[in-house]
């Protein structure tokens, strides 16, 4: 009977949590985000359904939804479970230290993660279960098809959990962190890439997806969507659930360790945000800015899943084909993209675990706010480089050395000169910020639009002569480069 009251302590004060967690910390009325979340991604599979509805055979129909239903839900409880990790510490260090035995604690959160789970998959899944029903004039295979959902969302979150459960207890719960939220960027980008491969192959055939039928049926949305229409492919699902079982709880019965002191960033890095601030202060602020960058793990859990878009669009991009005549422009764009996605990283950067203690950086400056406006858009520059790196030897893999590097250096011109007007919208301090205080920004508009700009100007120089586009690129980067050191911002 105790067991039991505490599991329903434990449910009630979770689920309390999830749904009105942010409305009751500030003292309002109303419900948390999560409902919403649930509702938004549940009309985005009703559409993506209703698209396939027609024209499509059953099988390819089930294996196309449920990839969509079991993705989206994985990522959701990818994020759920990251949250546990950088929680509040007293939450945490009050649930452990009450009088409840470690089995009683395990137990609720697996109920809880369960719970979710379901919240999740079923909230997806219904639309797609009811077409299915009138697709195959079987009312019977809707509770089938919602079953599946569950089951195929779980084992997609248990083979994304192994990594990350893995890393945490080897390598610590940081760098647990960061490949948990690497995955969410892998799994975004991929999302949005077998998206749209998937749905061209539900309408053309198997063989309009990479690999065709002889990859597809070695995928468990295959194996679901046969096992509802004829009943085949049960053993290789029971298998791999209890494969994946047994490897989950192996990595969650290993002992955990910390590690600190590993160097999460090269000295090169440190050694360009010299050359780009102009005196001590601005590079030493600047140095802590790019190091929280990598360190702070509310910012990766954010940031990371938005670079899994842009890597998806390339690689889209590369598959499909792209004309010679085209090829600079694509790599102008391809070049130019972080600048889209920029002013939301921006966005992100006064929110940090540690914010309390920002004092020390507020009582050690005279201008705060003006200081961390410069040291955000010197790291952020900096960070630039090693991403301009990697593109232009992918790059150079399809153009001349010569066309790729004018190329990268207009990028990095273009973007260190638009770097003020998107650090402008900069109103904190640095991770200076609750993460659980993030709202939705209230105007990206000027930024976005700078940002827009930028990416015009950068593919109108692909269109002019290699001479020419060499002076506009250089020119450019030696002007970003003295704007930054220069220092200032739009407004300080």
């Amino acid at each position: 009977m105790r067991v039991t009251t505490q599991l329903r302590a434990l449910l009630a004060a979770w689920f309390t949590i999830d749904l009105f967690g942010k409305s009751r910390r500030s003292g309002e009325r109303g419900t948390g985000t999560l409902t919403t979340a649930v509702f938004t991604q549940g009309f985005l599979s009703w559409c993506f359904a209703a698209l396939c509805f027609e024209d499509v055979p059953p099988v390819p129909f089930l294996a196309g939804t449920l990839s969509l239903v079991a993705g989206f839900a994985a990522l959701a409880m990818l994020g759920e479970v990251l949250h546990d990790q950088i929680g509040h510490p007293a939450d945490r260090d009050l649930v452990l230290a009450s009088p409840i035995s470690r089995l009683t604690l395990a137990t609720g959160r697996a109920l809880h993660t369960v719970s979710m789970l379901c919240l999740f998959s079923l909230g997806l899944a219904v639309a797609p279960a009811i077409l299915i029903g009138f697709k195959t004039k079987s009312f019977v295979v809707v509770p089938l098809y919602l079953a599946s959902a569950v089951v195929l969302s779980a084992l997609v979150t248990a083979a994304i959990q192994v990594p990350v459960v893995l890393s945490a207890k080897l390598l610590g719960r940081g760098i647990g962190a960061s490949v948990s939220a690497a995955i969410r960027g892998g799994l975004l980008g991929g999302g949005f890439l077998g998206l749209l491969l998937g749905f061209r192959a539900m309408h053309q055939g198997a063989h309009a997806f990479p690999g065709g039928i002889d990859f597809l049926q070695w995928t468990p949305p295959y194996w679901f969507a046969r096992l509802l229409l004829d009943g085949s492919h049960s053993p290789i699902i029971v298998a791999s659930a209890a494969a994946l079982v047994g490897l989950l709880v192996f990595a969650s019965s290993l002992r955990q360790r910390d590690r600190s002191g590993r160097r999460r960033r090269s000295r090169w890095l440190g050694r360009l945000t010299r050359i780009l601030s102009r005196d001590r202060a601005t590079h030493g602020l600047a140095d802590f800015t790019l190091t929280m960058l990598v360190r702070e793990r509310s910012f990766r859990l954010r940031a990371l899943p938005l670079l899994g878009l842009p890597t998806a669009a390339v690689i889209l991009g590369l598959r499909a084909g792209v004309e010679r005549e085209t090829l600079p422009f694509f790599f102008g764009l391809v070049h130019n993209l972080p600048l889209i996605y920029l002013p939301m990283l921006i966005f992100f950067v006064p929110y940090a675990e540690g914010h309390s203690a920002s004092w020390l950086v507020n009582a050690s400056l005279a201008e705060p706010l003006a200081m961390s406006r410069k040291a955000v858009g010197t790291a952020f520059a900096v960070a630039l480089v090693p991403l301009q790196a990697l593109l232009l030897a992918l790059d150079c893999s399809q153009r001349s050395v010569t066309d790729a590097t004018v190329t990268t250096l207009a990028a990095l011109g273009f973007a260190w000169l638009a770097m003020p007007v998107l650090t402008e919208r900069v109103e904190e301090v640095a991770f200076s910020q609750d993460p659980d205080d993030l709202a939705p920004p209230g105007s990206l508009g000027a930024p976005m639009t700078i940002a827009a700009v930028a990416m015009i100007a950068a593919l109108a120089v692909e269109a002019l002569a290699l001479p020419l586009r060499a002076t506009i690129a250089v020119a450019a980067f030696a002007a970003g480069i003295g704007l930054l050191r220069g220092g200032g911002t739009a407004r300080e």
